[in-house]
């Protein structure tokens, strides 16, 4: 494939992915039914909720900061990137996340933004996944043990003590295969002769150092840590007030059984706005004030950088 042709497909794909993300959208807005609930509290709001409503907004500006500096970093290993590339990138991988089941678009579309070569676009694909993993390991760590935590204030288990040893047991097995990942790709590349793009990019894997991966982890936390503080504001946005027991327990509940629920762009508001409701019964009767938070830091968190990712060009 040429260098224009391949430039040609992927614009297509791009353009493809936010036409979907537009109609999703649109298809999504025009389906909700709980305008008049909504009106009801913004006509309700006052200057302090206005204040929780602008945190929120700026929150939103550090994620994206955040991940950037995540992307950027994930692919130092593979050339220099600016902070302008990287965030150019991000948001451009927000639309094809939109339209694609549990996010999985979103690191071919940051990629094929950036790169044009085949191995540099495959290694940043892989790198990134790794990124990703991070993400999910940090949720896992964080969310496990809320969730124990959870059931248990719910009174759903019946040997209380087994559960928190599982957790641990599952969260060591959790950290050590993420910290021996060099050495297991440098295993797989040892066990059987690969492709030459496979074996790339188990060789690449296995030259990452413990550091690299420290450093992810860590980004990925600090992100972490403000996906929760944005759902903390906008339960305050909604009227609900939370105990830091409860919102220690209760918010990462919820994100955990976010991330390990299939879902798309189209579903996504309502899963989150049925999970949130089941994380948080125990601590608040106001079902629809925890729904509403739990869209809109949806609507916040990937509608509006989809929509900024639609209009951005390469250049």
């Amino acid at each position: 494939m040429t260098r224009l042709s391949r430039t040609q497909v992927v614009k297509a794909i791009q353009y493809a992915c936010a036409l979907a993300a537009y109609v999703f959208l649109a298809y999504k807005l025009i389906r909700f039914n709980g305008y008049a609930e909504l009106a009801a509290y913004f006509r309700s709001i006052s200057l302090l909720d206005c204040g929780w409503l602008l945190a929120m907004l700026a929150l939103l500006a550090v994620n994206i900061g955040i991940e950037a500096a995540k992307w950027r970093y994930i692919v130092s290993l593979i050339g220099k990137l600016s902070f302008a590339e990287s965030l150019k990138s991000v948001l451009a991988g927000w639309v094809a996340a939109f339209v694609t089941p549990n996010r999985m678009g979103e690191i071919p579309g940051r990629s094929l933004f950036v790169y044009r070569q085949n191995d540099e676009c495959v290694k940043s694909i892989v790198f990134g996944w790794i990124g990703s993993f991070a993400s999910m390991l940090v949720t896992v760590l964080c969310g496990l043990p809320a969730c124990v935590g959870l059931l248990q204030q719910q009174q759903i288990f019946r040997n209380p003590a087994v559960y928190p040893v599982c957790c641990a047991i599952i969260l060591i097995l959790l950290c050590l295969s993420t910290f021996r990942l060099p050495e297991i790709a440098a295993w797989l590349g040892r066990r059987r002769k690969w492709r030459e793009s496979v074996r790339d990019v188990l060789a690449a894997v296995s030259q990452l150092h413990t550091g690299y991966i420290w450093k992810i982890c860590g980004l990925s936390f600090l992100r972490y840590t403000v996906f929760c503080t944005q759902f903390w504001i906008m339960l305050r946005f909604f009227g609900i007030s939370l105990s830091p027991f409860e919102a220690v327990i209760a918010i990462p509940a919820y994100y955990l059984f976010v991330t390990f629920t299939p879902s798309i762009g189209l579903s996504e508001p309502v899963i989150r706005g049925s999970w949130a409701i089941v994380a948080l019964q125990t601590f608040t009767t106001d079902t629809a004030g925890v729904a509403f938070a739990a869209v809109a830091v949806w609507f916040i968190n990937q509608v509006l950088p989809m929509l900024a990712g639609s209009l951005m060009r390469k250049g």
